[in-house]
């Protein structure tokens, strides 16, 4: 590759960089935390879409209270003017945070909502689930960091972007996510915010510091926790973006129920609910077309006062949707599935963990059985 050739991909690389902030720069907001004490701390979040907001665990844990802090050049994205006056900042900075943090309490994500920020842009979160993460994809791969770290003397907090590249893909021992280790000097304001991919998307939120005897932060590695948490966060709370629950269509917020018959070595039957925040659905299949049917009737009886639509989604699957005020649905969406359960269990489909318990039954059995038989067996 010649020089010119190579000044000019460095040149495309810089322009993406650029795009990239230019894009989603207002999507990032400060946010200022008091602590017991009431002394002031600054973290950040970043827009993903319907007023679901993303961060790091850590920036909310702990603080009395919390709340964002933004600019003429973000509420104009909010349909209001950039020429703003103080008392127009002043309302938008009261808008408070309440955080909800991840399942699994050593995961460092959190995510709230505020609708009235929905008009800020968007950032596109990644689809690179865990399992699809290997190093050589994603190593020496430039990013983008945008975060508020505080800037002494500073009269207001100041988005600061730098861009990167991703030095390590790593597993932690005390983590179950995959985290991504970038060249950019870590420092405390960036903690929840986010790190895009040149690629165009969200690579992940940036969480504490990797240190070595509690050293400072800065002396640490800026580590980015990857999407996967971040998806099962928001499902988790029924936050995630209506874009995004279509995209992932029911992957982090379905709940099956498996069936099965003793003599087959699998489930053969299920009943699926799911709720992503927008849509309420039940699923169901059964191998005997004549059961399904029952079960289906059955779930639509049980709830006669709702509205519902029914569709055939796959060969001998069943999905009812339930339509009306999407907090009133939690109820009627239990009533329906566990009628259909019932039906299944009278046709002689018994519940089961998961489609392979009866295998692993059958196995324990099976070899229960040999032992026993063995103990039997004349001494040689």
């Amino acid at each position: 590759m010649s020089d010119q050739e190579s000044k000019h991909q460095t040149a495309q690389r810089t322009d993406v960089i650029k795009q990239l902030y230019r894009e989603y720069g207002a999507a990032l907001v400060a946010i200022i935390t008091t602590d017991v004490d009431g002394d002031e701390h600054i973290g950040t979040a970043f827009h993903v879409g319907d007023g679901s907001f993303v961060t790091a665990r850590h920036v909310l844990d702990g603080q009395a209270k919390c709340r964002v802090e933004l600019d003429g050049y973000r509420i104009s994205h909010l349909g209001g003017d950039e020429d703003f006056d103080e008392e127009t900042i002043e309302g938008f900075d009261k808008l408070e945070v309440h955080g909800l943090g991840h399942p699994d309490p050593m995961t460092d994500v959190a995510v709230f909502s505020i609708p009235q920020l929905s008009g800020l842009p968007a950032v596109p979160l990644g689809s690179h689930l865990d399992d699809w993460i290997t190093d050589h994809d994603f190593v020496l791969n430039e990013v983008l960091v945008l975060g508020f770290p505080p800037i002494p003397l500073s009269k207001r907090s100041v988005l600061v972007a730098a861009r990167g590249q991703i030095n390590a893909v790593i597993d932690l021992i005390n983590v179950n996510f995959v985290h991504f280790i970038v060249s950019v000097p870590p420092k405390g304001g960036f903690s929840g915010g986010v790190v895009m991919s040149e690629w165009g998307f969200a690579l992940g939120v940036v969480t504490a510091s990797l240190v070595k005897n509690h050293s400072p932060e800065e002396l640490g590695y800026l580590t980015v926790l990857t999407v996967e948490p971040i998806l099962e966060c928001l499902a988790a709370h029924e936050l995630l973006p209506r874009a995004v629950a279509l995209t992932w269509d029911g992957l982090f917020t379905r709940k099956v129920a498996y069936f099965g018959k003793p003599e087959h070595s699998w489930a053969q039957a299920w009943v699926e609910t799911d709720r992503d925040g927008h849509r309420t659905r039940m699923q169901l299949a059964c191998p005997d077309e004549r059961v399904a049917r029952r079960a289906l009737d059955a779930a639509l009886a049980a709830v006669p006062h709702v509205k519902t639509s029914y569709s055939i989604v796959g060969k001998g699957v069943h999905e009812v949707s339930f339509h009306g005020e999407y907090a009133s649905l939690v109820e009627p969406l239990k009533t329906a599935a566990d009628a259909a359960s019932m039906i299944l269990i009278v046709a002689d489909f018994l519940p089961v963990e998961s489609p392979s318990v009866i295998h692993r039954a059958l196995t324990r059995d099976f070899l229960v059985m040999n032992l026993d038989l063995a103990s039997n067996l004349p001494d040689a």
